[in-house]
């Protein structure tokens, strides 16, 4: 699997976060969510909460077929790693903003899941409309993702 030109061009964005963001309290397996033990030992731990009224800037960009996440890291910009914290309040504002499935800013189609980066890990955030809820899962390097995956990556 080699890839060439294999993202869509980058999306720019900017998220206001919404309500004070506590990852230790948002971050639990309920009705609507589903976090893997994984998502809560990589990404979870040691992070802190975000205020309200915090702006983050951000990028999306689709993958157009089957890659590892190595492959895709080499196609980003080099700052493409979200601080832990940060993107979990951007994953949280953004499942918030789109609880029931909506379209939005994550996709929501199918087994197309979106792809966030941390330095330890990449995170997926997938949309299961047959169960229906939010599932949340840290993987360890080299995850296979799907043509139509939506990247995240900090805006400049």
């Amino acid at each position: 699997m080699t890839a060439i030109t294999s993202l869509t061009p980058a999306i720019s964005s900017e998220l206001t976060i919404s309500q004070y963001r506590d990852p230790s309290r948002f971050y639990r397996t309920r009705e609507g969510l589903y976090v893997r033990d994984s998502f809560l030992q990589l990404a979870v731990a040691n992070t802190h909460p975000t205020e309200m009224g915090t702006i983050v800037k951000l990028n999306s960009t689709q993958i157009t077929q089957d890659m590892r996440d190595y492959e895709i890291r080499k196609m980003l910009p080099t700052q493409h790693v979200f601080d832990k914290s940060q993107a979990l309040a951007v994953i949280e504002e953004l499942i918030t903003l789109q609880w029931n499935g909506e379209e939005g800013l994550l996709v929501t189609k199918g087994d197309v899941v979106n792809l966030f980066f941390i330095d330890s890990c990449p995170i997926t955030v997938m949309w299961c409309p047959s169960k229906p809820w939010w599932g949340l899962v840290a993987w360890a390097p080299y995850l296979i993702s799907q043509s139509g995956t939506r990247v995240f990556y900090p805006g400049d």
